[in-house]
């Protein structure tokens, strides 16, 4: 018997024993609700929202909530916190989304008292973060508390905490001893740095009149304890890393508020993405098994690890004989073992496509656009590509090749001057710019023939920006042609770009970098998407390509293109 015959004969009997094995935390019901909300909800987003709620009866201190980008993760957050019943909410957010938060909580339920912080108005009269946050502690009446994810680690300056050792004639971290690398010293002269043997603080807060200021995570732990009873952190992917303390935000809040954390892109493609996030919203699961620096260790068995050895000839002078030696290094390679479902996040994580919205979406075209690279960049790019030859004549092959890498994906766009420098300063390898007329290459002709074609607004995105800025090229190349454009920089500041860019309605086209609106942000007047070039982040490329593509869309068609050399 084949497995699709097996699988069509014995069904009934492997969904029993799927249902004894791992009984569902919730079922699936036709019971209409709409949670008393002015917004309706959809069916999907419905049971998304109950079977959220039973994980938080079920005694889960922590949910997962990975639901694709536009499929209304805000607003089912809102709507949990009522179905659980919390007094109050406190919403951790990306700074560019504390403004949609607050509207989308008035939106579903407008009598609702919400608090914003920073508040930029009250700023300006002169009011404090702490101040406000004093305020609000002694004002009951309120329901959510929305606090963007760079003022809630907001504290006092700080000064370094590294030591000299006259015996090691070296800095040394204070709580190991282990030497201190020279990177790591000028990092912690300008931000919090953290030892990278221990992980311990290279840095003490100032002190006034003896006493700490507390930061705000540390003023709402120790002295609004019991006020909050739901937190909220949206885009959750973004506190991954193990050392900042944006993350740690988010372990000393979720150990004891029950927590939602929200995002469309919980994994990057490696082990290492899930570890930290695991140990914070759930370290009794993880201390079962890891220490909590051992990510080596976790990425060894739920991830996938390369090996490389390199065997060189070690010989100390011609008449000795040869003694062969190896070289060994380990890198963590893209790939995730599926027990972590199973094991971490099956009973916590809801998981949602904007597939389960099939009858509200429009159609998505995603097409990939070959372009042939100019004729007369072509000596240029391949004395880049050359940076290989020269990987045993350096000081410093690694800095070569990142700056090759850097150079041979702009230099496509730009036609730049370009030097690859060795450690000692000596140039390794030198291009010369090229005078390409405006919509001369094959790449910027396909863009004009894309906005030709489109029927909307044009999102353009492209990663070269400061030292290889094109994004003045793109513009000029555009205005030409005939379509209003402009650009979005980081000059407009975070929590200004929903509305800068709602009041720029007359454009045909907006240019900037993806990383400026890759969450949250709503662009659906932007039927077209074009990722002029594509950075390394596979978070950003899939955030980015999301902006207009949502469940609450109008038009028909989506379509989103990539143009490569």
């Amino acid at each position: 018997m084949d497995l699709t015959e097996f699988m069509r004969v014995f069904t009934p009997q492997l969904e029993k024993k799927i249902e004894i094995t791992l009984p569902p935390i919730y079922i699936p019901s036709d019971k209409e609700d709409d949670f008393n909300s002015r917004v309706n909800p959809r069916p999907v987003q419905r049971e998304t929202v109950r079977a959220t709620t039973e994980a938080f009866s079920r005694g889960r201190k922590s949910v997962f909530l990975t639901a694709e980008m536009g499929s209304g993760k805000t607003l089912m957050a809102i709507w949990t916190s009522k179905t659980i019943r919390a007094k109050r909410t406190l919403v951790v957010c990306p700074p560019t989304l504390v403004g949609e938060w607050r509207k989308e909580i008035l939106r579903a339920y407008p009598l609702s008292k919400v608090a914003v912080i920073p508040d930029h108005k009250l700023r300006k009269d002169g009011i404090s973060d702490f101040q406000l946050l004093q305020a609000i502690r002694e004002d009951k009446s309120l329901q959510y508390v929305i606090i963007s994810r760079e003022a809630i680690k907001t504290s006092l300056p700080f000064e370094r905490k590294i030591l000299w050792s006259k015996v090691k004639e070296a800095w040394i971290c204070p709580d190991c001893f282990e030497e201190i690398k020279y990177e790591t010293y000028l990092r912690a002269l300008k931000s919090r740095a953290f030892c990278p043997e221990c992980k311990g603080a290279l840095f003490t807060e100032y002190r006034r009149h003896g006493r700490y200021k507390p930061s705000v995570e540390n003023y709402i732990k120790k002295r609004m304890k019991g006020y909050f009873d739901f937190v909220v952190f949206d885009e959750v992917h973004e506190l991954k890393a193990g050392d900042t303390a944006q993350g740690a935000v988010l372990g000393k809040i979720a150990a004891s508020i029950s927590t939602l954390a929200m995002t469309g892109t919980l994994m990057g493609g490696k082990a290492s993405d899930l570890y930290y996030l695991l140990w914070r919203t759930s370290p009794e699961t993880m201390s079962a098994e890891f220490r909590y620096q051992d990510v080596s260790g976790f990425i060894e068995k739920y991830g996938v690890l390369e090996k490389l050895v390199k065997i060189e000839d070690d010989e100390d002078n011609s008449y000795s004989i040869g003694k062969k030696r190896n070289k060994e290094s380990v890198r963590e390679r893209p790939g995730i073992s599926p027990v972590i479902t199973g094991k971490f996040l099956l009973d916590k994580t809801i998981f949602l496509r904007l597939s389960d919205f099939a009858e509200d979406l429009s159609v998505l075209n995603e097409i990939p656009i070959p372009c042939q690279l100019h004729e007369s960049l072509k000596e240029g790019y391949q004395a880049l590509t050359n940076y290989i030859n020269y990987k045993g004549d350096v000081e410093n092959f690694i800095k070569v090749q990142s700056q090759a890498l850097q150079a041979m994906l702009a230099y496509p766009d730009t036609h730049k001057e370009e030097f690859i420098l060795d450690e000692d300063g000596s140039v390794v390898i030198h291009v010369t710019e090229v005078d390409i007329p405006l919509g001369e290459t094959e790449k910027e002709q396909h863009l004009i023939e894309i906005l030709k074609k489109s029927d909307g607004k044009t999102l353009i995105f492209t990663t070269q920006t400061k030292k290889r800025n094109n994004q003045p090229r793109l513009m000029q190349l555009l205005t030409d042609a005939g379509y209003r454009t402009d650009i979005l920089s980081t000059s407009v500041q975070t929590h200004k770009r929903t509305s800068w860019i709602s009041k720029k309605q007359h454009l045909d086209a907006l240019i900037c970098h993806p990383r400026l609106v890759s969450v949250g942000l709503n662009l659906l007047d932007y039927t077209t998407i074009v990722f002029f070039d594509c950075g390394y982040s596979t978070y950003t490329l899939r955030q980015a390509s999301r902006r207009s593509y949502r469940i609450n869309q109008r038009s028909k068609e989506r379509s989103e293109e990539h143009t490569s050399e």
